[in-house]
């Protein structure tokens, strides 16, 4: 990046938060816990909640079981004996107050060096919750202040010097050895030192268009408002710059990208092999397949390496797409490899590309590794991979072994690639010669986060099924109908058909009240089901009896396959026609659509059962409805992220991903959206933000790269 006005590279706002007086060394270890390091961690520990307490009440008018805040003259002060209970102790500090409607009593359990804090005569404001346990109201453990200290009379105008009472007191979330009097005091000792010293981040351009309060008043209003109305200004200036930064780091990462020339060289010549392999399929594909397929050929015949996600919901067609694309790096003499993260779904796209390319008369090097293969075969598949430049990679995190050496990789396929970290994806790019890359997912992404963790990225969707695909029935039976399950089951594994049952056990748990795969599967297969032939399969089981059992069942020597969630990602069997899936209620709707689409991979109708217990939550009860009313995996995404919180999912996403500590993605999606379209362009303006107006924005970008919480790119 170009010179920049000097700023100092000593941020007193990165120093040690021990240095706020009042803290020290050992309360700053206490605030490490709560992640408080410096004194901007400090800063930035927002406030859960707010209690009004601004109101002072007459004694004589206190509601039994209300908040309220009182100011009286202390008229006695009790200390009682310690009194011990068992292996306790207990002391009752209790002081009396009045003011001109009455007297109540405020009372403390166990702090006994309190005492020194009250003096007959003095003027005290209380603030907690009414009880009445004797015929005097009392207040028991109220937060307090002294007013002779401040103000002999508290008003509208000295509230904002009061910091436990008397004003919009702040709540904060607490560990323990941390209460709120004494986070409140530290806080206010750091706003008033260091807000003044909190740079303005947003370019003015950015200020005016929004009317946003500037950075410092922002914070100091939302850790001691001056009004409920100023709470949400300081919160929606703060969500936007949270929302903000996330974007300018994912679109600079972009811009970046799109600088880089790759080395490899694409041209409409080299489309023959992709021209004849597609004119060849046995089946026409669909206009959402054709649709993605010609972005991702727009994408390789530019300069700049590609960087595109392809979603597709199950049963899409997204390996037709991933193959096309391999075909055009192939026939411009370049290796392509697809890395997926079960030996399963590896061995799965193996054969699946082998019977796509056979049956368009294809005879190309297409090469397996996966940790599951003897030493003879993976010695084999090695030296192939370094010596046919024209080949087809396919396999599991093996490609990424050091012992891997690629000979001219120009393109990398990752499959269910959340289920990667940054580091492996990383690792495989290395390997080429800055390949492009194409990340593809049968999760659905909600819009919301497409606009965050994956906004570097360029989206494809397959939005369409092939028409020979009939929609999932969905069916939601309790425990009561369960000789219906079975009649059912039966009549359709008489018919020809072959059936999952999933358990969300392999054994049976003395914690858990669940069926377990491993016993239900001996009782079925004795008691219920003794007339087919049924299979079982765990992730305990070695790979190559995981890959029998598999083979089995899509051979259809085995009937029913009872199963854990190991199927839910990379088993396609297109004569099996039923799902069903017990104790459903213990499952997520995103994995639960997953598991659905093992089934109506072929051209007959296929049904999924949800097995629950006949009394489940009302949460849990919505998931089924939901499940059962749709099989459009977007609407089920944006369904799920409700139920589980962007934050959740945020962290799920991707490791790395900058913590939201306001912004909310679902609430917040218009100042979603709003700081997208800013950070673009302001991105487009000032690329490496060298402009002298961006100068404390690039050194925020620069403090969160310095942090490791902000690789957000899935390749990159």
């Amino acid at each position: 990046m170009s010179s920049l006005p000097h700023i100092s590279n000593v941020n007193p706002l990165d120093t040690s938060v021990q240095y706020v007086k009042g803290v020290g060394p050992k309360r700053a270890e206490l605030l490490a816990r709560i992640g408080v390091v410096t004194i901007r961690d400090l800063l930035f520990y927002f406030p859960r909640d707010y209690q009004d307490r601004r109101n002072i009440t007459p004694i004589a008018q206190l509601e039994p079981g209300s908040f309220a805040t009182v100011m009286g003259t202390i008229t006695a002060v009790q200390e009682s004996k310690p009194v011990k209970r068992g292996t306790r102790v207990r002391h009752i500090l209790k002081i009396t107050i009045s003011d001109q409607s009455g007297l109540m009593d405020l009372v403390w359990f166990n702090q006994p060096y309190r005492k020194d804090q009250f003096t007959i005569g003095e003027h005290y404001i209380f603030s907690g919750k009414v009880s009445t346990q004797t015929l005097m109201k009392e207040m028991v453990n109220p937060e307090y202040e002294k007013l002779d200290s401040i103000s002999p009379i508290p008003t509208a105008t000295n509230s904002a010097q009061f910091i436990h009472t008397h004003r919009i007191v702040p709540i904060y979330p607490l560990s323990e050895q941390i209460d709120q009097r004494w986070l409140r005091t530290i806080l206010k000792t750091a706003i008033e030192q260091y807000a003044p010293r909190i740079p303005e981040i947003l370019p003015k351009k950015l200020l005016l268009r929004y009317q946003w309060l500037s950075r410092a008043e922002a914070i100091r209003e939302i850790h001691f408002p001056s009004s409920m109305e100023k709470v949400m200004l300081a919160k929606q200036r703060l969500i936007y710059d949270e929302l903000f930064l996330l974007q300018l780091l994912l679109a600079g990462q972009k811009a970046q990208l799109q600088r880089i020339t790759k080395p490899q060289k694409y041209s409409a010549a080299n489309l023959v092999l992709y021209e004849r392999f597609i004119s060849q399929l046995p089946f026409v594909l669909t206009s959402a397949q054709q649709r993605v397929i010609r972005e991702i050929q727009a994408d390789l015949l530019r300069p700049a390496p590609m960087n595109r996600l392809l979603q597709g919901d199950v049963g899409s067609g997204k390996t037709v797409v991933a193959l096309s694309a391999m075909l055009i790096a192939l026939g411009s003499g370049y290796q392509s490899a697809l890395m997926a993260p079960t030996e399963i779904l590896a061995q799965q796209h193996y054969a699946t590309i082998k019977t796509l390319l056979a049956k368009s008369n294809f005879d190309l090097d297409v090469i397996l590794l996966i940790g599951g293969m003897t030493p003879r075969q993976k010695k084999d598949a090695l030296a192939r991979i370094q010596s046919c430049p024209n080949s087809i990679i396919i396999g599991t995190h093996a490609l990424i072994q050091e012992q891997v050496k690629f000979s001219r990789l120009a393109l990398v396929i990752i499959d269910e690639q959340h289920r990667f970290g940054v580091i492996q994806r990383h690792i495989l790019r290395k390997k080429g010669w800055l390949p492009d890359v194409l990340v593809m997912t049968a999760t659905p992404i909600p819009r919301t986060l497409a606009m965050t963790v994956y906004s570097d990225l360029d989206v494809s969707v397959i939005d369409e099924l092939p028409p020979e695909r009939l929609p999932v029935q969905t069916r939601w039976l309790t425990e009561e109908q369960r000789d219906e399950l079975y009649a059912f089951l039966k009549q359709e594994l008489g018919a020809g058909n072959q059936a999952y049952l999933i358990y969300p056990l392999i054994e049976e748990s003395d914690k858990l009240a669940l069926r377990a795969a491993t016993k239900m599967y001996e009782h079925l297969q004795r008691d219920i089901f003794p007339e087919f032939r049924l299979g079982l399969l765990h992730g305990r089981m070695k790979e190559s009896d995981k890959q029998q059992m598999l083979a089995n069942f899509l051979s259809q020597k085995i009937q029913m396959l009872v199963s854990t969630t190991v199927v839910e990602v990379g088993v396609d069997v297109t004569n099996a026609t039923i799902m069903v899936i017990e104790h459903a209620e213990r499952f997520g709707l995103a994995q639960l659509h997953q598991l659905r689409g093992r089934v109506g991979r072929g051209n007959r109708q296929s049904t999924c059962i949800l097995v629950t217990a006949k009394n489940i939550s009302d949460a849990a009860q919505a998931r089924m409805q939901i499940l059962c009313s749709t099989t459009d995996g977007f609407l089920i995404a944006e369904e799920d992220l409700k139920w589980r919180g962007s934050g959740e999912l945020l962290g799920t996403a991707q490791h790395g991903t900058p913590s939201l500590h306001l912004a909310d993605l679902l609430r917040d999606v218009r100042l979603l959206q709003q700081a997208k379209n800013d950070a673009v362009e302001l991105i487009a303006r000032d690329a490496l933000l060298s402009m002298p107006e961006h100068a404390y924005l690039r050194q925020e970008i620069l403090r969160m790269k310095r942090s490791g919480k902000t690789d957000l790119s899935k390749v990159a």
